[in-house]
């Protein structure tokens, strides 16, 4: 299994002053900040690392003094916003409280603390770090932890869907996607499993997520196409899971080496292996299968497949990033799906 290594931070002190230097504590040591930039590098130890920084001679009314401290990776600048509070000590005139900020204008004890999330969209591309179990599949997505567009507390629905990012409603709101207007148009309770950037192997991974905790009647598939592959890894001391898609930008954290590797086993292998999983999922008596890609959709018994997802026969339109279907798409599918459903007379 690749192991990627906790990654070294440049935390980055940009400072500004008259006549009144800034002190900052670090490691015990009390320095003057120089005006401009001062760097101080930290080697990850923990998913949970917290750093801390003194900072004194703040001068009352000096409006000259400021310090940004900004987080930078391989050279670029991440979040710091969320990681950073000030802990005021120690001001005349003003009341000493917490502040969420990374611009520094009084006295105070400045806590950057990391966390699982901001890891997982920082540094690892969406990847997931898999710190607890029975986690479903998931392309981190924020901090919200609202990366899945299902309530994973109900147990029971009429109808799960299961797919990729089409499935899920990229950039469209919640109400677009096809699991949603599948919902309002048969009154039946439907979840949305769907999730940005999912190949067939992670489908047939939350396939068994939902046998495992789900109860529900009848399971819709919506593939995509082969050349997604879902990547287990160590990060630091952490196993975390990576949605690869080939040729993808936001798989680059990898390294340019294991891109490759992994671009020729999916060419070599992805439909030996999305052949294995079709044929298992479509002899499961509730698993309805489709797909949006021709080459899979083929692959699927014409007895027993759904209506296939259409692109370009239904609308040109897309969203913002130039590639996901709209609600057009969504909507003519779920009419394609409910003429299925009645022709075939499919209760519940």
């Amino acid at each position: 299994m690749e192991k990627l290594k906790f990654p070294k931070l440049r935390i980055s002190f940009n400072t500004e002053y008259n006549q009144n230097p800034i002190l900052i504590r670090v490691d015990g040591e009390t320095r003057v900040l120089p005006k401009g930039q001062y760097n101080f590098y930290h080697e990850i130890k923990s998913i949970n690392d917290v750093l801390h920084f003194q900072f004194g001679n703040f001068a009352p009314g000096d409006e000259s003094q400021q310090v940004v401290v900004n987080v930078v990776h391989e050279g670029k600048e991440k979040d710091v916003g969320s990681l950073s509070s000030l802990h005021m000590k120690d001001n005349k005139y003003v009341e000493n409280k917490t502040l969420k900020t990374n611009i520094i204008r009084f006295n105070g004890d400045l806590e950057i603390r990391f966390f699982k999330e901001w890891f997982e969209c920082n540094i690892l591309g969406g990847s997931q770090i898999l710190n607890e179990k029975n986690l479903p599949p998931q392309y981190v997505l924020g901090y919200d932890n609202k990366n899945l567009r299902v309530d994973l507390s109900r147990k029971k629905y009429d109808i799960v869907c299961l797919g990729c990012s089409v499935t899920y409603g990229y950039e469209l709101p919640s109400e677009d996607s096809w699991p949603h207007i599948l919902q309002q148009k048969t009154n039946l309770l439907v979840a949305n499993f769907g999730t940005p950037g999912a190949g067939i192997d992670t489908i047939f991974k939350q396939y068994c997520y939902v046998k495992k905790n789900i109860d529900t009647d009848l399971i819709y598939i919506l593939l995509p196409n082969l050349y997604r592959k879902r990547i287990k890894f160590y990060f630091g001391d952490v196993l975390a899971e990576h949605l690869y898609t080939l040729s993808s930008s936001h798989s680059n954290f990898l390294g340019g080496a294991l891109r490759e590797k992994i671009n020729r086993e999916m060419l070599d292998h992805a439909a030996d292996r999305g052949k294995k999983i079709i044929n298992f999922l479509q002899a499961q008596d509730n698993v309805r299968l489709t797909s949006w890609d021709d080459q899979v959709y083929d692959l699927l018994p014409r007895e027993n497949r759904l209506p296939k997802y259409l692109y370009d026969k239904v609308s040109t339109e897309r969203t913002p990033d130039g590639v996901h279907p709209v609600k057009q798409h969504n909507e003519y599918f779920v009419e394609s799906l409910c003429e299925y459903r009645q022709n075939n007379k499919i209760v519940l």
